[in-house]
């Protein structure tokens, strides 16, 4: 057989590259089916590095929660001092609650359109040392010697990551509202009934959805029959959302330095004044 042959070499590397897609189909597989594991892309912007990944709209009812909720947003900051001084959430966090009558709407627009789509989470990963001044992923000089959340690398360049998961809250920065409509979702799914809400979150007792009432409006906006609608309808929560993750705390970062760019970041995602 001529070695050289044109036809001989192209076939070779034809199937070559056949074998490597289907090892690299396997390997992937293989670490999505891991659980308390994502696989993730890495990207850097403003000096913080953030990984994005997409989960299940279950996944995100069940680990993500609101930023208010973020332990480190409970303390009032000195910007003279860089330091805290109480335990009132500071004054440009409570401004920027999400409003709970919008919950309500969110869903039915979840429910009843076929094509709807909400844009990625922008969420802050944090590990429960991060609160503990004597853990040992704080150094000496006070700085943290690694990011809030676990990754390991999965090829030399560094850009594809294995995010572990498990000893990891989460907190969305940006998309408050679609959380809280994935939520509601959740919750009207689980119960069969979810109640309006007012802004704060308090239910109103007279106004509530049920599938029948969301079934005859998705009935009438997308003509659908009841056994498809029901169908689609318990098939929403296995749908997937993308999030983009970044660290509560960053590798060489002060306990003060990150919550001073964590409440930056917020407030200039909520703001919407320059993006």
């Amino acid at each position: 057989m001529n070695k050289h042959n044109p036809d001989q070499i192209i076939n070779d590397v034809i199937q070559m590259e056949e074998r490597n897609r289907q090892a690299l189909s396997l390997l992937l597989e293989l670490q999505q089916e891991k659980d308390g594991h994502l696989l993730a892309l890495h990207t850097r912007m403003g000096e913080v590095p953030s990984f994005v990944t997409s989960v299940t709209l279950s996944w995100v009812a069940q680990n993500v929660h609101l930023a208010s909720n973020l332990p480190i947003f409970k303390r009032k900051a000195d910007a003279t001092k860089k330091s805290f001084t109480d335990e009132n959430m500071p004054d440009d966090i409570k401004l920027r609650q999400p409003d709970w009558r919008r919950q309500l709407p969110m869903v039915l627009y979840l429910a009843t359109r076929r094509h709807h789509k909400f844009p990625p989470l922008l969420v802050v990963g944090c590990q429960d040392w991060v609160y503990d001044s004597n853990a040992e992923q704080w150094g000496l000089d006070r700085r943290a010697m690694q990011n809030s959340h676990t990754a390991t690398s999965l090829e030399p360049k560094a850009n594809y990551f294995d995010l572990h998961t498990r000893n990891t809250k989460y907190y969305a920065l940006d998309g408050q509202h679609r959380l809280m409509a994935i939520l509601g979702l959740h919750e009207f799914l689980t119960k069969g009934k979810l109640f309006a809400l007012d802004a704060k979150g308090k239910p109103e007792q007279k106004r509530f959805i049920t599938r029948e009432t969301i079934y005859a409006r998705a009935q009438k906006e997308n003509g659908e029959d009841e056994y498809t609608f029901h169908n689609r309808l318990e098939g929403l929560m296995s749908e997937s959302i993308g999030i983009e993750i970044i660290p509560a705390v960053v590798n060489g970062e002060t306990y003060e330095e990150a919550i001073f760019r964590l409440r930056d970041t917020f407030v200039d995602v909520n703001e919407n004044k320059i993006i």
